[in-house]
């Protein structure tokens, strides 16, 4: 079931994660909170008309807006991360999700040096933001893997375009595919305008009253 706080409107938590991470105390949250028209709505809608509590916000701010401060952080650290990488000119274009690897190593190195100190909901955030990078990640190397496929593909394809250019001019030269591309045209016919182009090109000798126009074409006996 939803707690109060988290039915509200994300423009509304937004602003209340805003306000928790710059320390705003309790005191002067819950006044603002229970004082909008949308949390009134929500609460009487919900919640019989019960205010937002000093305890409503204590597990608000242990759960959800631990998740946001983690998101707030991966999301800085990318955008350093790529920062660095734009001015030192290396990993330009590298995915996010190398730089989210990076991100929750660091913060698992972290928590290893100042164990003590790490809470296990600290812990807890982690390993679940860990379950959605290895999604990611697993996603990203299926995207690379098909990537690198289609280019193998691509490849082979462009050598293998030449033997089918090949092949097809092959297949056009078989008389049953020579009578279906030119049903009309004399085999015999053809033969005796071949002789009588070579014999007028290369002999000078122009059969009586088959004589050649001057722009006649021999590309048109092809």
């Amino acid at each position: 079931m939803l707690g109060k706080i988290s039915r509200l409107s994300p423009e509304i938590r937004n602003q209340l994660n805003r306000r928790l991470s710059n320390s705003e105390p309790g005191d002067t949250l819950l006044p603002w909170l229970n004082s909008l028209p949308e949390t009134r709505a929500v609460l009487a809608d919900h919640f019989d008309g019960q205010p937002i509590t000093q305890q409503n916000l204590s597990e608000y701010r242990c759960t959800t807006f631990r998740r946001w401060e983690m998101r707030q952080a991966a999301v800085e650290f990318i955008s350093d991360e790529t920062s660095d990488s734009t001015e030192s000119s290396q990993g330009i274009g590298s995915p996010i999700v190398d730089h989210l690897v990076h991100w929750i190593a660091t913060r698992f190195a972290a928590a290893a040096q100042t164990s003590p100190l790490s809470t296990p909901d600290d812990l807890c955030e982690m390993r679940h933001c860990l379950s959605d990078i290895v999604a990611l990640r697993r996603g990203d190397l299926v995207a690379r893997r098909l990537a690198i496929e289609q280019q193998r593909l691509a490849l082979e394809q462009a050598k293998a375009r030449p033997e089918q250019e090949r092949l097809f001019w092959e297949w056009t030269k078989r008389p049953d595919i020579q009578s279906k591309l030119y049903p009309h045209r004399d085999p015999d016919k053809a033969r005796r305008d071949v002789v009588r182009v070579l014999d007028h090109h290369l002999l000078g000798i122009n059969t009586p009253g088959e004589e050649l126009a001057p722009d006649f074409d021999p590309a048109c006996l092809i």
